[in-house]
C-alpha cells in the first residue's frame, strides 16, 4: 500500500502569535500531528521530558505541523527527530481538538507502520516499544485513549496487514 499523503495541509497554517478566545481568556492554538507506529502487535511510544506540557507522561511521537505541512509529513518527521525510527503512514484517524488551561492543541493522528531503525531517545525522555495490554496501563494524556482504541482496532481489522 502507498504511503497516505492527502493534497492539503492538515491545518490552516497557523499565524505567528495565533490566539483563540475562550471564556474571555486567550490561548495559544498548537496543531499537532501524532505517529500511531505499530510494528505488528508492538506499539512506539515515548515519553515526555519532565519539563514539557504534560512532562512525564507517555505519549505517541508527534509534535507541531509546520505552516503548509501536512498531518503526515509532519507525523513522520517528527517520529524521525524524536525517535530516529522510519515507518510508512497507512491511515489518519479523525482529528480531535483538546483544551487545556493554558492552550489548545488540534491533534492529527496518523497510523503507520514501522519500516526500519532503533528507537532512540532524540526528543524525548525514553522511547520503547510496547504491547497492546501494555500501552493501555501506560499513564498517558486522557485523549489517548480513544486513540489507542481507534488505532488498535483498525489494525487488527487488517488496515495494518
Amino acid at each position: 500500500m502507498p504511503p497516505v499523503e492527502p493534497a492539503q495541509p492538515a491545518f490552516r497554517a497557523a499565524r505567528s502569535g495565533e490566539h483563540n478566545e475562550v471564556s474571555g481568556v486567550s490561548k495559544p492554538i498548537y496543531h499537532v500531528a501524532l505517529a500511531l507506529v505499530h510494528d505488528g502487535p508492538r506499539w512506539l511510544v515515548a515519553r515526555r521530558l519532565p519539563h514539557a506540557h504534560l512532562g512525564g507522561l507517555w505519549e505517541f511521537p508527534g509534535g507541531k505541523c509546520g505552516p503548509g505541512e501536512t498531518a503526515v509529513a509532519a507525523a513522520l518527521r517528527e517520529l524521525r527527530e524524536e525517535c530516529g525510527v522510519e515507518a510508512e503512514a497507512q491511515c489518519e484517524l479523525a482529528g480531535r481538538s483538546c483544551e487545556y488551561e493554558d492552550r489548545i492543541v488540534h491533534l492529527a493522528p496518523v497510523v503507520c507502520r514501522w519500516t526500519r531503525g532503533t528507537p532512540r531517545p532524540l526528543g524525548s525522555a525514553e522511547c520503547r516499544w510496547v504491547t497492546t495490554a501494555e500501552l493501555a496501563a501506560l499513564e498517558m494524556p486522557a485523549v489517548n485513549a480513544d486513540l489507542v482504541r481507534q488505532a488498535v482496532t483498525w489494525v487488527q481489522a487488517g488496515g495494518g496487514a
